[in-house]
């Protein structure tokens, strides 16, 4: 490859950058550079430029700026260094793209538009047949000008991709520029080379994304550690379900509407039982829940042996009952669950909290008999809407945490909060009796529902429960978000805590 091969990339370039213009004007780089620099052996140098990677492009409908673009900059400091960057495609295979499409001219639209892919097929052609890693990051792409124009570069070149994140925000449309209608879908394939995917398109309107994993099956090495798919999608399994293999998946985001696709739920639970290595699940299911109201979809137990964390954001009980009831994680050690707004709930069935917590009970204990999870995460904003708890939400609560003695961390947020649950918290200097919830808690994060307007428990009981805890020897961080207590931090008891080294967050006392 000769030099004038990255003639027309530089055009593209040229009065985007002072550094160009400086190099332009001929000033060399290399009167400045050791001569010691310039003599280390081509495959040093080649070692130490690839920890440089990846390029960075930043665009905006005013400019493009290439001047990130590492191999590009390596290539003006020498003719030795240039014959290294040319001769090398493993320097042009690893992109970090950022820009956005805020205008509402079409001239400039048209311009940038052109400008960007001339670029990116040059830096493709440069990369030759190496692997890819891509990040795509758009910004105010309300006419979908990104899957359209520039995302079939990169899709023409599947084969080679090894990890790609691709997160276009549609943002808000300008004044008289019409959104345009949906788009037609496009399809991401899976290598078995690939090793992570992050999909996350930002609008109801985007076009709809297949991932194929049809290739993913018994006998082929799959490499693919890290999914994560939040957007309008849909995957493609095997003609035969039973034999998709993901061998080497631990990390998988998987968050769908329950109106989208009749078996994406199905799908779902296959993705899971090709994953024996799972150790990260994050599961987000907002919409209808037919396939929990329904009798004909597998109530099979799901066994994750790894799983380590688990993250549920359901808009209904009966996604979380569904969820919890087909799971089994005996290395659990993290469990976060944020039931959704409430215009999606069944308000009939969304009346107590009690309910949520007697499931969780249940789901932990048969998890295994030494109950190893330390960090327990519940946000409850459907409940938010609740004139008052119910008498049975403290004993459920107290049953939920009576068995967690190695709990670490607990977050009750939007959560609703009462005086008996405040003083269940507490460490009673009165009762030795008092049987200790959660003994081992280093971590406490407490916020009623945010419509509240009145609490049944008072500043003094809250300090109560900080400074007991406090005093145990375990207690190391607070975050607690009152609205209507607003003087919390001040309190002289609470003030000494800080002062000995309680942490406390940002938030605290809302």
């Amino acid at each position: 490859m000769s030099s004038l091969d990255l003639a027309p990339f530089l055009r593209l370039i040229r009065g985007t950058s002072r550094w160009t213009r400086k190099h332009r004007d001929g000033t060399s780089a290399s009167t400045t550079i050791s001569s010691a620099a310039q003599n280390l052996p081509e495959d040093l140098l080649y070692t130490i430029f690839l920890h440089t990677l990846p390029s960075h492009i930043r665009f905006s409908t005013k400019s493009i700026v290439f001047n990130m673009v590492t191999p590009l900059n390596l290539s003006w400091v020498c003719r030795s260094w240039r014959a290294i960057v040319l001769s090398r495609p493993r320097l042009w295979s690893e992109i970090d793209i950022l820009g956005g499409f805020q205008t509402n001219s079409k001239k400039e639209l048209k311009n940038l538009i052109t400008r960007l892919q001339r670029g990116i097929e040059k830096w493709l052609s440069l990369s030759s047949l190496s692997p890819l890693w891509l990040h795509l990051r758009i910004i105010g792409d309300v006419n979908h000008l990104f899957p359209r124009e520039i995302l079939p570069l990169f899709l023409s070149e599947s084969y080679r991709w090894t990890s790609i994140h691709i997160d276009n925000d549609c943002g808000i449309p300008y004044r008289n520029v019409r959104v345009s209608q949906i788009q037609a879908p496009f399809t991401l394939h899976f290598s078995p080379e690939i090793t992570s995917l992050h999909l996350q398109l930002h609008h109801q309107n985007s076009p709809k994304a297949i991932v194929d994993l049809s290739q993913l099956v018994n006998g082929v090495d799959s490499h693919l550690g890290h999914l994560s798919l939040r957007s309008s999608f849909s995957v493609k399994l095997p003609p035969l379900r039973d034999a998709l293999s993901l061998p080497s998946l631990f990390y998988l985001n998987y968050a769908f509407a329950g109106i989208e696709e009749d078996d994406h739920f199905e799908k779902f639970l296959c993705i899971l039982r090709a994953s024996p290595q799972l150790a990260v699940l994050s599961l987000e299911n907002r919409g209808k829940s037919d396939f929990a109201r329904t009798s004909g979809h597998s109530r099979d137990s799901v066994h994750l042996p790894h799983l380590f964390t688990l993250f549920v954001t359901v808009s209904d009980l009966l996604s979380n009952d569904y969820f919890l009831g087909v799971l089994v994680c005996p290395s659990l050690n993290e469990l976060s669950l944020f039931v959704s707004d409430l215009d999606v709930v069944d308000l009939n069935t969304v009346v107590c909290a009690s309910p949520v917590l007697e499931r969780i009970h249940k789901f932990l204990l048969r998890q295994c008999a030494g109950a190893p999870i330390r960090r327990l995460s519940l946000t409850f904003r459907a409940f938010e809407t609740m004139s008052a708890p119910t008498p049975t939400l403290a004993p459920a609560l107290r049953s939920l945490l009576g068995f967690l003695d190695n709990l670490k961390v607990l977050a009750l947020e939007r959560f609703p909060l009462t005086y008996v649950v405040i003083k269940m918290l507490s460490i009673s200097r009165n009762e030795p009796s008092q049987i200790l919830l959660c003994p081992s808690l280093s971590e406490i994060s407490l916020s009623p529902p945010s419509d509240w307007k009145e609490y049944n428990f008072t500043e003094e009981d809250i300090e109560e429960l900080v400074v007991s805890r406090w005093k145990s020897g375990n207690l190391r961080r607070v975050k607690l978000e009152f609205p209507l207590f607003g003087a919390l931090k001040k309190r002289e008891r609470i003030a000494e805590c800080i002062r000995e080294g309680l942490s406390t967050s940002n938030a605290l006392f809302g």
